[in-house]
Protein backbone atom coordinates (compact mmCIF):
# COMPACT_ATOMS: atom_id res chain seq x y z
CA UNK A 1 0.00 0.00 0.00
CA UNK A 2 1.04 3.28 -0.74
CA UNK A 3 0.65 6.45 1.44
CA UNK A 4 2.86 6.98 5.12
CA UNK A 5 2.31 4.67 7.82
CA UNK A 6 2.46 5.80 11.75
CA UNK A 7 1.50 4.46 14.89
CA UNK A 8 -0.43 6.38 17.60
CA UNK A 9 -0.94 4.96 21.23
CA UNK A 10 -4.27 6.50 22.51
CA UNK A 11 -4.63 6.17 26.36
CA UNK A 12 -8.12 5.63 27.56
CA UNK A 13 -8.44 7.01 31.23
CA UNK A 14 -12.07 5.53 31.70
CA UNK A 15 -10.96 2.06 30.46
CA UNK A 16 -7.19 2.60 32.74
CA UNK A 17 -5.48 1.04 29.64
CA UNK A 18 -4.52 2.06 25.95
CA UNK A 19 -5.26 1.26 22.18
CA UNK A 20 -2.81 0.98 19.63
CA UNK A 21 -3.07 2.46 16.19
CA UNK A 22 -1.46 1.94 12.76
CA UNK A 23 -2.52 4.41 10.10
CA UNK A 24 -1.42 4.01 6.78
CA UNK A 25 -2.90 7.17 4.99
CA UNK A 26 -4.21 7.49 1.52
CA UNK A 27 -2.06 9.25 -1.04
CA UNK A 28 -4.05 12.65 -0.37
CA UNK A 29 -3.59 12.97 3.03
CA UNK A 30 -0.11 11.75 2.88
CA UNK A 31 0.34 14.51 0.17
CA UNK A 32 -0.91 17.19 2.80
CA UNK A 33 1.18 16.37 5.44
CA UNK A 34 -1.13 12.94 6.99
CA UNK A 35 -4.24 15.15 8.06
CA UNK A 36 -7.44 13.75 7.20
CA UNK A 37 -9.82 16.42 6.70
CA UNK A 38 -13.61 15.75 6.65
CA UNK A 39 -14.43 14.78 3.29
CA UNK A 40 -11.75 11.71 3.30
CA UNK A 41 -12.76 8.51 3.50
CA UNK A 42 -11.48 6.04 5.97
CA UNK A 43 -11.41 2.31 6.63
CA UNK A 44 -11.44 1.20 10.27
CA UNK A 45 -10.05 -2.45 11.29
CA UNK A 46 -10.83 -4.04 14.56
CA UNK A 47 -9.23 -7.42 14.66
CA UNK A 48 -10.64 -11.02 16.24
CA UNK A 49 -9.10 -12.52 19.31
CA UNK A 50 -5.92 -14.18 18.61
CA UNK A 51 -4.94 -11.63 16.61
CA UNK A 52 -4.02 -8.05 15.40
CA UNK A 53 -3.78 -5.47 13.06
CA UNK A 54 -1.32 -7.28 10.53
CA UNK A 55 -3.59 -10.14 9.84
CA UNK A 56 -5.73 -7.45 7.71
CA UNK A 57 -2.30 -6.38 5.59
CA UNK A 58 -2.34 -8.94 3.48
CA UNK A 59 -5.57 -8.86 2.21
CA UNK A 60 -5.54 -5.27 1.73
CA UNK A 61 -2.63 -5.67 -0.43
CA UNK A 62 -4.56 -7.85 -2.46
CA UNK A 63 -4.91 -6.86 -6.06
CA UNK A 64 -8.20 -6.20 -6.25
CA UNK A 65 -8.29 -4.04 -2.81
CA UNK A 66 -4.76 -1.86 -3.51
CA UNK A 67 -7.03 0.43 -6.35
CA UNK A 68 -9.27 1.22 -3.52
CA UNK A 69 -6.65 1.33 0.08
CA UNK A 70 -4.68 3.90 -2.22
CA UNK A 71 -7.24 6.33 -1.84
CA UNK A 72 -8.74 5.55 1.71
CA UNK A 73 -6.67 5.91 4.74
CA UNK A 74 -6.76 2.85 6.85
CA UNK A 75 -6.40 2.72 10.48
CA UNK A 76 -6.05 -0.79 12.25
CA UNK A 77 -6.78 -0.64 16.27
CA UNK A 78 -5.09 -3.22 18.02
CA UNK A 79 -7.13 -3.76 21.22
CA UNK A 80 -5.26 -3.30 24.56
CA UNK A 81 -2.51 -5.86 25.23
CA UNK A 82 -2.69 -7.61 22.10
CA UNK A 83 0.35 -5.96 19.68
CA UNK A 84 3.17 -8.12 19.60
CA UNK A 85 5.49 -8.02 22.28
CA UNK A 86 3.16 -6.04 24.36
CA UNK A 87 3.79 -6.07 28.33
CA UNK A 88 1.56 -7.78 31.16
CA UNK A 89 -1.48 -5.42 31.63
CA UNK A 90 -1.41 -4.94 35.22
CA UNK A 91 -1.96 -7.24 37.85
CA UNK A 92 -5.39 -7.27 38.54
CA UNK A 93 -6.82 -5.64 35.91
CA UNK A 94 -10.11 -5.69 34.82
CA UNK A 95 -9.81 -5.96 30.63
CA UNK A 96 -13.07 -4.09 29.33
CA UNK A 97 -16.23 -5.86 28.14
CA UNK A 98 -17.30 -5.83 24.63
CA UNK A 99 -19.52 -3.03 24.72
CA UNK A 100 -16.75 -0.19 26.77
CA UNK A 101 -14.78 -0.89 24.09
CA UNK A 102 -17.26 -0.30 21.46
CA UNK A 103 -18.32 2.53 23.35
CA UNK A 104 -14.33 3.86 23.47
CA UNK A 105 -13.86 4.00 19.77
CA UNK A 106 -15.61 7.24 19.54
CA UNK A 107 -12.97 8.40 21.97
CA UNK A 108 -10.36 7.23 19.81
CA UNK A 109 -10.90 9.11 16.69
CA UNK A 110 -11.45 12.04 18.52
CA UNK A 111 -7.66 11.55 19.75
CA UNK A 112 -6.71 11.02 15.93
CA UNK A 113 -8.64 14.25 15.15
CA UNK A 114 -10.80 11.88 12.68
CA UNK A 115 -14.11 13.83 12.35
CA UNK A 116 -15.26 11.98 8.81
CA UNK A 117 -17.71 8.96 8.73
CA UNK A 118 -16.01 5.61 8.80
CA UNK A 119 -16.03 2.50 6.92
CA UNK A 120 -15.77 -0.44 9.59
CA UNK A 121 -14.45 -3.74 8.72
CA UNK A 122 -13.89 -6.27 11.28
CA UNK A 123 -13.20 -10.05 12.53
CA UNK A 124 -15.00 -12.21 15.02
CA UNK A 125 -14.41 -10.16 18.09
CA UNK A 126 -13.45 -6.91 16.73
CA UNK A 127 -16.97 -7.40 14.57
CA UNK A 128 -18.54 -7.24 17.82
CA UNK A 129 -17.17 -4.36 18.80
CA UNK A 130 -17.51 -2.25 15.54
CA UNK A 131 -21.47 -3.45 15.64
CA UNK A 132 -21.66 -1.76 19.18
CA UNK A 133 -19.54 1.21 18.40
CA UNK A 134 -22.58 2.02 15.28
CA UNK A 135 -25.09 1.20 16.90
CA UNK A 136 -23.84 4.03 19.73
CA UNK A 137 -22.55 6.09 16.73
CA UNK A 138 -24.79 5.70 13.74
CA UNK A 139 -24.24 9.08 12.28
CA UNK A 140 -20.03 8.06 12.22
CA UNK A 141 -20.08 4.84 9.98
CA UNK A 142 -20.25 4.80 5.81
CA UNK A 143 -21.11 1.12 5.82
CA UNK A 144 -20.17 -2.44 8.17
CA UNK A 145 -18.02 -5.05 6.54
CA UNK A 146 -18.18 -8.04 9.39
CA UNK A 147 -16.51 -11.18 8.93
CA UNK A 148 -17.88 -14.04 11.06
CA UNK A 149 -20.17 -11.81 13.50
CA UNK A 150 -22.18 -12.83 16.16
CA UNK A 151 -24.85 -10.57 18.02
CA UNK A 152 -25.19 -13.24 20.46
CA UNK A 153 -23.80 -14.63 23.78
CA UNK A 154 -21.43 -17.64 23.52
CA UNK A 155 -22.40 -20.65 22.03
CA UNK A 156 -22.21 -24.11 23.80
CA UNK A 157 -18.83 -25.04 21.33
CA UNK A 158 -17.36 -21.51 22.35
CA UNK A 159 -18.78 -22.37 26.05
CA UNK A 160 -17.06 -26.03 26.27
CA UNK A 161 -13.33 -24.37 24.58
CA UNK A 162 -13.20 -21.30 27.34
CA UNK A 163 -13.41 -23.96 30.07
CA UNK A 164 -10.22 -24.71 28.21
CA UNK A 165 -8.95 -21.78 27.34
CA UNK A 166 -9.95 -19.72 30.92
CA UNK A 167 -8.14 -22.30 33.07
CA UNK A 168 -5.08 -23.31 31.08
CA UNK A 169 -4.16 -19.53 29.28
CA UNK A 170 -1.97 -17.33 32.52
CA UNK A 171 1.59 -17.12 31.35
CA UNK A 172 2.18 -19.37 28.13
CA UNK A 173 0.18 -20.56 24.83
CA UNK A 174 -0.99 -24.67 25.89
CA UNK A 175 -2.03 -27.17 23.73
CA UNK A 176 -5.52 -26.73 24.71
CA UNK A 177 -5.42 -22.90 23.94
CA UNK A 178 -3.63 -23.64 20.34
CA UNK A 179 -6.43 -26.42 19.61
CA UNK A 180 -9.20 -23.97 20.92
CA UNK A 181 -8.03 -20.84 18.70
CA UNK A 182 -7.18 -23.55 15.69
CA UNK A 183 -10.84 -24.16 16.02
CA UNK A 184 -12.10 -20.70 16.23
CA UNK A 185 -9.93 -19.50 13.57
CA UNK A 186 -9.79 -21.91 10.74
CA UNK A 187 -12.26 -24.35 11.81
CA UNK A 188 -12.53 -28.31 12.24
CA UNK A 189 -12.08 -29.19 8.86
CA UNK A 190 -9.49 -27.54 7.54
CA UNK A 191 -7.85 -28.21 4.15
CA UNK A 192 -4.16 -29.75 3.89
CA UNK A 193 -3.30 -26.70 1.73
CA UNK A 194 -3.84 -24.48 4.99
CA UNK A 195 -0.98 -26.60 6.85
CA UNK A 196 1.84 -23.28 6.08
CA UNK A 197 -0.82 -20.99 7.25
CA UNK A 198 -1.78 -23.24 10.64
CA UNK A 199 2.21 -23.38 11.02
CA UNK A 200 2.59 -19.47 10.59
CA UNK A 201 -0.13 -18.75 12.82
CA UNK A 202 1.26 -21.30 15.71
CA UNK A 203 4.35 -19.60 15.60
CA UNK A 204 2.95 -15.47 15.58
CA UNK A 205 1.10 -17.30 18.80
CA UNK A 206 4.12 -19.11 20.57
CA UNK A 207 6.24 -16.40 19.55
CA UNK A 208 4.57 -12.92 19.31
CA UNK A 209 1.62 -13.16 21.84
CA UNK A 210 1.35 -12.09 25.19
CA UNK A 211 -0.67 -15.06 26.67
CA UNK A 212 -1.33 -13.18 30.04
CA UNK A 213 -3.26 -10.52 27.92
CA UNK A 214 -4.69 -12.91 25.22
CA UNK A 215 -6.27 -14.09 28.11
CA UNK A 216 -8.21 -11.03 29.27
CA UNK A 217 -9.07 -10.57 26.07
CA UNK A 218 -10.68 -13.92 25.64
CA UNK A 219 -12.24 -14.13 28.41
CA UNK A 220 -13.96 -10.44 27.44
CA UNK A 221 -15.43 -11.95 24.32
CA UNK A 222 -16.57 -15.19 25.84
CA UNK A 223 -18.59 -12.93 28.40
CA UNK A 224 -20.18 -10.56 25.99
CA UNK A 225 -23.58 -9.58 26.62
CA UNK A 226 -26.52 -10.44 23.32
CA UNK A 227 -27.40 -7.32 21.35
CA UNK A 228 -29.50 -9.73 19.07
CA UNK A 229 -33.07 -8.01 20.08
CA UNK A 230 -31.56 -4.47 19.79
CA UNK A 231 -30.28 -5.17 15.78
CA UNK A 232 -33.58 -4.02 13.79
CA UNK A 233 -33.83 -0.70 15.46
CA UNK A 234 -30.48 0.27 16.37
CA UNK A 235 -27.99 -0.70 13.22
CA UNK A 236 -30.42 1.09 9.91
CA UNK A 237 -26.87 1.00 8.50
CA UNK A 238 -25.50 -0.56 5.28
CA UNK A 239 -24.02 -3.56 6.31
CA UNK A 240 -22.83 -6.70 4.56
CA UNK A 241 -22.08 -10.19 6.98
CA UNK A 242 -19.92 -12.02 5.12
CA UNK A 243 -18.98 -15.88 6.57
CA UNK A 244 -17.45 -19.65 4.88
CA UNK A 245 -19.55 -22.43 4.07
CA UNK A 246 -17.90 -24.84 6.23
CA UNK A 247 -17.29 -22.04 9.07
CA UNK A 248 -17.92 -23.10 12.75
CA UNK A 249 -19.68 -19.91 13.16
CA UNK A 250 -21.75 -19.88 9.86
CA UNK A 251 -24.96 -20.40 11.89
CA UNK A 252 -24.48 -17.25 14.08
CA UNK A 253 -23.92 -15.23 11.53
CA UNK A 254 -27.06 -16.34 9.94
CA UNK A 255 -28.69 -15.83 13.01
CA UNK A 256 -27.82 -12.46 12.79
CA UNK A 257 -28.46 -11.24 9.26
CA UNK A 258 -32.30 -12.30 10.56
CA UNK A 259 -32.08 -9.89 13.32
CA UNK A 260 -31.42 -6.99 11.16
CA UNK A 261 -33.43 -4.98 8.69
CA UNK A 262 -33.41 -6.67 5.85
CA UNK A 263 -33.49 -3.85 3.47
CA UNK A 264 -29.81 -2.54 4.14
CA UNK A 265 -28.36 -6.21 5.36
CA UNK A 266 -26.60 -8.43 3.38
CA UNK A 267 -25.44 -11.65 4.10
CA UNK A 268 -22.78 -14.11 2.02
CA UNK A 269 -21.55 -17.34 2.75
CA UNK A 270 -18.50 -18.22 0.34
CA UNK A 271 -18.94 -21.53 -0.84
CA UNK A 272 -16.36 -24.49 0.05
CA UNK A 273 -14.31 -21.61 2.92
CA UNK A 274 -13.55 -22.13 6.70
CA UNK A 275 -12.92 -19.31 8.90
CA UNK A 276 -10.10 -17.71 7.45
CA UNK A 277 -11.65 -15.93 4.82
CA UNK A 278 -9.43 -13.62 3.80
CA UNK A 279 -6.76 -16.02 3.59
CA UNK A 280 -8.52 -18.66 1.95
CA UNK A 281 -10.48 -16.70 -0.82
CA UNK A 282 -9.74 -13.33 -1.33
CA UNK A 283 -10.53 -13.41 -4.50
CA UNK A 284 -14.17 -13.96 -3.56
CA UNK A 285 -14.44 -11.63 -0.77
CA UNK A 286 -13.05 -8.73 -2.31
CA UNK A 287 -15.43 -9.30 -5.42
CA UNK A 288 -18.29 -9.17 -2.46
CA UNK A 289 -16.90 -5.82 -0.46
CA UNK A 290 -16.35 -4.13 -4.24
CA UNK A 291 -19.77 -4.81 -4.90
CA UNK A 292 -21.19 -3.67 -1.56
CA UNK A 293 -18.77 -0.51 -1.50
CA UNK A 294 -20.18 0.37 -5.38
CA UNK A 295 -24.11 -0.37 -3.83
CA UNK A 296 -23.19 2.69 -1.31
CA UNK A 297 -21.78 4.89 -3.55
CA UNK A 298 -18.32 4.81 -2.22
CA UNK A 299 -16.33 3.42 -5.01
CA UNK A 300 -17.26 3.76 -8.93
CA UNK A 301 -18.55 0.69 -10.86
CA UNK A 302 -14.82 -0.86 -11.95
CA UNK A 303 -13.71 -4.02 -13.04
CA UNK A 304 -11.21 -6.08 -11.06
CA UNK A 305 -7.87 -6.21 -11.59
CA UNK A 306 -7.68 -10.04 -10.81
CA UNK A 307 -10.73 -10.52 -13.80
CA UNK A 308 -8.16 -8.18 -16.04
CA UNK A 309 -5.52 -10.28 -16.13
CA UNK A 310 -7.70 -13.33 -16.67
CA UNK A 311 -9.79 -11.74 -19.52
CA UNK A 312 -5.61 -10.91 -20.69
CA UNK A 313 -4.72 -14.00 -20.55
CA UNK A 314 -7.55 -15.85 -21.83
CA UNK A 315 -7.64 -12.93 -25.00
CA UNK A 316 -3.38 -14.04 -25.64
CA UNK A 317 -4.56 -17.85 -25.59
CA UNK A 318 -7.36 -17.48 -28.27
CA UNK A 319 -4.71 -15.44 -30.50
CA UNK A 320 -2.25 -18.22 -29.94
CA UNK A 321 -5.05 -20.35 -30.76
CA UNK A 322 -5.80 -18.22 -34.15
CA UNK A 323 -1.88 -18.15 -35.30
CA UNK A 324 -1.74 -22.12 -34.76
CA UNK A 325 -2.99 -22.77 -38.29
CA UNK A 326 -0.46 -20.24 -39.82
CA UNK A 327 1.81 -21.58 -37.71
CA UNK A 328 1.64 -25.11 -38.87
CA UNK A 329 1.46 -23.87 -42.29
CA UNK A 330 4.73 -22.34 -42.08
CA UNK A 331 6.21 -25.48 -40.49
CA UNK A 332 5.25 -27.62 -43.34
CA UNK A 333 6.58 -25.23 -46.05
CA UNK A 334 9.72 -25.52 -44.05
CA UNK A 335 9.92 -29.19 -43.88
CA UNK A 336 8.76 -30.11 -47.41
Amino acid sequence: MSGDSVMRTIELEKLGCSITCHIKYSDSCAAKGNVCESTDNIILTVHDIGANHTHYEGFLEHEDMMDIVRRITVVHMTMPGQQEGADDLPKGFKYPTMQSLGESIQDVLTALDIGSQVLCFGTGAGANILCRFAMANPSRILGLILLECTAASRGFLEWAGDKLVSSKLSDRITSKVEKFLLWHHFGSHRKKEKEDEIKEYRDYLYNHVNAHNLGLFIEAYMNRSNFLSKLKDNLKLDTILITGSRSPHASEVNIMAKAMDIRRTQCVALSDVGTDIMGENPDKLSESILYFLQGIGLVASQRRNSLKKQRSASISATMMEADLPKQLAELAAKYN
